[in-house]
């Protein structure tokens, strides 16, 4: 999946910080980073979205519930939301450097372009991630 060219806001401000996340957490095996476009596909339950991107933690366990993140999505808040809800301790790593901090005309090489879709307007949606160990 790719953004539309077109599509602006927060999804594809957040491709970035998304990016860096799965790098940093890379070695870990026991964490995956995942995302989903939810225009595209039906969020399965429990899962909701009523504004994009939607982050969920979902921690280890068959019986987990999915917990829904809503702070800063700063790197740095989204590292400290899934350690504060995990009962291990989650490894995570320095980013490969294609991820880190570049100016804001930057773009890293070869990043995954994200899941957004839509136009311009506010009818456009993505989701980006579901956090799982």
């Amino acid at each position: 999946s790719g953004i539309n060219a077109e599509y602006g806001g927060h999804c594809k401000q957040f491709i970035p910080t998304y990016n860096e996340l799965a790098s940093r957490a890379r070695e870990d095996s026991n964490v995956v980073i995942a995302k989903m476009d939810a225009v595209s596909n039906s969020l399965p339950r429990p899962f909701e979205s009523r504004g994009f991107p939607t982050i969920y933690f979902v921690p280890k366990g068959r019986n987990s519930r999915p917990i829904k993140f809503e702070g800063d999505r700063s790197i740095d808040n989204i590292i400290d939301f899934m350690q504060s809800n995990s009962k291990e301790n989650l490894k995570f790593i320095e980013p490969e450097e294609k991820y880190l901090k570049k100016s804001s005309d930057e773009q890293p090489e070869n990043a995954d372009a994200g899941t957004c879709s839509g136009s311009g307007s506010s009818e456009g949606q993505c989701s980006a991630g579901k956090s799982e160990l």
